[in-house]
Formats: structure tokens, C-alpha cells, sequence
């Protein structure tokens, strides 16, 4: 455990990566947590069903007439882009939310760390007070 924060930033990180909004939830962000499952899940079911979609055409156009052939391939190719569209959504918004999980689990007891701090201006003088 992080002595600084009371969470682990690296613990969190890792959790987010293998389980979608599981560093969120670690970090007490429930809301975030659930958007965060419900998006990565969406996009994981887009991304198979593209895969599943481009390799049905693809056994199609083996298997078809010339004619047939080129709007089964096309179809095939459609599909591929989708899928490697939602590659790289997929990865972009997994490495947001492992980006977010670690600062926020780094920053967790920043307003409690912050009030340990204080900074008072008198007439002639500035004062800083902190606090064990």
C-alpha cells in the first residue's frame, strides 16, 4: 500500500487493465467504474462481432462465383476495417482508464493531504502552517 495515499496507483493500473473498471472501483468510483465496464464491454462486443461477421464473408468468397466473389470480398473487407476500428478504440479507451485509474488512485486522500497545509496572509506577514 502506498504510505502517501492509502491506495496502490500500481495495483490499480493493473486491475483496470484485465478487468474492465476494476481500478475504478478500487479507487471508490463507482459511477466511473460502471461507465468505464459498460463502454469497454460494448466495444469488445463490436469488435467480435465485426471478427465473427468478416470471417463468415470470408468463407463465402471462397466458396462463390466470380460475381458473387467481389461482393462477398468487399463485404469481407468492410468488415475488416470495422474490426480494426474497434481494435484501436478498444486500446485507446483501455489505456484512458488505466491512465485514470493510476492517478486517481495516486491523488485518492489528496483533499485530507491538502487540509494539513495552511497558508495565511496578515496585514504584514505571510504564515504557513502544516500539520503532522
Amino acid at each position: 500500500m502506498d504510505y502517501y495515499t492509502g491506495k496502490n496507483p500500481t495495483k490499480a493500473m493493473f486491475l483496470s487493465l484485465f478487468i474492465p473498471g476494476a481500478g475504478q472501483f478500487y479507487n471508490e468510483q463507482y459511477w466511473k467504474a460502471g461507465t468505464v465496464f459498460i463502454v469497454e464491454s460494448t466495444m469488445l462486443g463490436f469488435t467480435i462481432y465485426n471478427n465473427h461477421k468478416m470471417n463468415e464473408y470470408y468463407d463465402k468468397a471462397k466458396s462463390a462465383t466470380d460475381e458473387a466473389y467481389h461482393r462477398y470480398y468487399q463485404k469481407y473487407n468492410d468488415y475488416y476495417e470495422k474490426r480494426q476500428n474497434m481494435y484501436w478504440w478498444l486500446g485507446g479507451f483501455t489505456f484512458l482508464s488505466i491512465v485514470d485509474a493510476f492517478v486517481n488512485a495516486h491523488l485518492y486522500n489528496y483533499d485530507e493531504e491538502k487540509r494539513k497545509i495552511e497558508l495565511r496572509f496578515g496585514e504584514n506577514k505571510a504564515q504557513i502552517k502544516y500539520t503532522f
